[in-house]
């Protein structure tokens, strides 16, 4: 039942289950099942949950939050599954290993990089005037490739660095650079739009892209 609701209304199941995710006067098993309730919805209806996706990483990631270690450890095993299940089946959220770093495209064409080491927005990247549609980090968590349909483009940005450059670039990034691609010429239904394209670093320079119409195209940055 839960399920069918959150497939009808899903903005409405994120934001309850988010609060109770949260609630001090339950247990780590309730935290937990309620994590769960969500992982199950992106397992069973990835597409009620994909413009949505910003809100479902917002509520998961509160539950990290190291200033309540005691919810961040019951949490923590749940949290990084239904995170992992994002990334699985998104192309528009990526995470990165080492640094820690999770990226997931709004629909506002902001990406927002948490770090969850800390529970908290890393970065902001604005710049793009269409929805975003892949996101992926480069191998050492530097740089973030964008893809955008709607604008024909890769965008590349710096996804966040520690010390002195940190310090500068503050919360919100610029774009590094934006690669124009021509119009996909066949009709492409709706759903694979929203789950077929992926984007990938082959090497610090080169990135490989599928695109919504299956083609997959490399060029060097």
């Amino acid at each position: 039942a839960m399920l069918e609701i959150g497939a009808f209304q899903p903005l409405l199941f994120i934001s309850t289950v988010g609060v109770e995710i949260l609630r001090t006067d339950m247990t780590d098993e309730y935290h937990r099942t309620s994590i769960m309730a969500m992982v199950s919805l992106v397992k069973k209806r990835p597409l009620a949950l994909s413009r949505h996706l910003a809100v479902v990483v917002e509520a998961v990631i509160k539950s990290l939050d190291p200033s309540k270690p005691l919810l961040r450890k019951g949490c923590l095993q749940a949290s990084t599954k239904a995170l992992h299940e994002l990334v699985k089946r998104f192309p528009v959220v990526a995470f990165h290993q080492r640094t820690q770093r999770f990226a997931v495209g709004t629909p506002d064409k902001v990406i927002i990089i948490y770090d969850l080491r800390t529970a908290t927005k890393w970065r902001l990247l604005e710049g793009h005037s269409g929805s975003i549609a892949a996101l992926a980090f480069d191998p050492d968590g530097s740089y973030l490739a964008s893809y955008s349909i709607e604008e024909l483009c890769v965008k590349t940005w710096q996804a966040g660095s520690s010390g002195f450059l940190g310090g500068i670039l503050g919360l919100n990034a610029k774009c590094t650079g934006t690669i124009k691609l021509p119009k996909v010429e066949t009709e492409v239904n709706p759903r694979d739009k929203v789950l077929k394209c992926r984007i990938r670093w082959m090497s610090p320079k080169q990135v490989r892209l599928r695109r919504e119409d299956g083609n997959v195209i490399s060029f060097d940055l």
